[in-house]
């Protein structure tokens, strides 16, 4: 089975699971399903900085501690408040570890784990309070970017956009990136939105400029730390990061984008 087949299948895969969550899922479900992504994403965020089996324990208490920020609704706090006690029970975990002498924990492994809790669980848990179409507009944004990025730049790039991050970017690829989301953006907006036609271009540019940021984020990440993919969990698109980095930043440009104007 040839990489494009393996990336082709699992594709496929993660429509249905997505549709389910999409279309289908209670809001609990919805919940349950971002909390279950947040787990995979942080996992491999923290392995980037502590592969295989170092710091387990210190992974799983970043795990445990992206339940509030996920469910937050569901255990009747606010969203601010469900952060704080996340940021503060690492550092709480730190005080301990410092009054006994003990360094499994550093200042630089609290700023890790934080960052990994802001950057993953607080994006998806944006999920669980949208509507099914804009659930389904911020994913088709996201992914419609990744997938025309890829084929413009395979097929057509010559010139590189930003190799000091990624080698393989290319500025024909940006663009495809750019058509294929003010496209997904314009097509949806025209058929079930009820803004204006230059908000929809408005906000297929904006969440472009998200998702491709991105994507250059962790590919950043990933050169810094000399690793190639975030993960194996994905065949043929390496692990959840590498599929949904787009989609962490898209997901808060787009409640803030929908903040400013309404779009439905």
């Amino acid at each position: 089975m040839t990489p494009h087949t393996k990336r082709v299948i699992t594709g496929l895969v993660l429509v249905l699971v997505l549709g389910y969550l999409i279309f289908w899922a209670s809001p609990l479900e919805v919940a349950l399903g971002a909390l279950a992504l947040s787990g995979m994403g942080l996992w491999e965020f923290f392995s980037l900085f502590w592969p295989g089996s170092k710091r387990v324990w210190l992974k799983c208490v970043g795990i445990v501690l992206a339940v509030p920020l996920v469910m937050h609704n569901f255990l009747g706090i606010p969203a601010l408040s469900a952060v704080l006690f996340s940021l503060w029970a690492m550092n709480v975990i730190f005080l301990v570890q410092s009054g006994r002498g003990r360094k499994e924990i550093d200042w630089q492994g609290l700023q890790i784990v934080s960052l990994g809790l802001i950057y993953i669980p607080l994006a998806l848990q944006f999920l669980v309070g949208l509507a099914a179409e804009e659930m389904l507009l911020v994913l088709l944004s996201a992914f419609a970017t990744d997938i025309f990025a890829y084929y413009f730049g395979s097929w057509w790039g010559k010139r590189k956009m930003w190799p000091e991050v990624s080698p393989k970017k290319t500025w024909m690829g940006a663009g495809g990136g750019v058509l294929g989301c003010m496209s997904v953006s314009l097509v949806f907006g025209l058929s079930v939105g009820t803004a204006p036609w230059l908000v929809w271009i408005g906000l297929g540019v904006a969440l472009n400029i998200a998702a491709q940021l991105g994507d250059f984020f962790l590919s950043a990440l990933k050169r810094r730390q000399e690793v190639k993919d975030s993960g194996k969990l994905l065949p043929g698109h390496g692990g959840f990061l590498d599929r949904f980095d787009s989609v962490l930043l898209v997901l808060p440009a787009y409640m803030l984008f929908q903040s400013l104007y309404p779009l439905f």
